[in-house]
């Protein structure tokens, strides 16, 4: 996952989400959910959650940089 720099909004990076090398799109095949803490510098959390035809979930997380 890339860092983002902090700017005061809860904030995720971008997600490619690949199954066996195939691209995901969000919304049909998966779901992507922050915690409330993506709004400090530190480390941010994602989580992403399969959803149709894909099962299970997988957390991340990503630093947030001082400007």
């Amino acid at each position: 996952m890339p860092n983002l720099v902090w700017n005061g909004t809860q904030q995720h990076p971008a997600a490619t989400v690949l199954f066996a090398g195939t691209p995901l799109t969000e919304g049909s095949d998966y779901t992507l959910t922050c915690t409330a803490g993506n709004t400090e510098i530190g480390l941010g959390s994602l989580t992403i959650t399969g959803t149709g035809d894909y099962a299970g979930t997988i957390s991340t997380s990503f630093k947030i940089l001082p400007k």
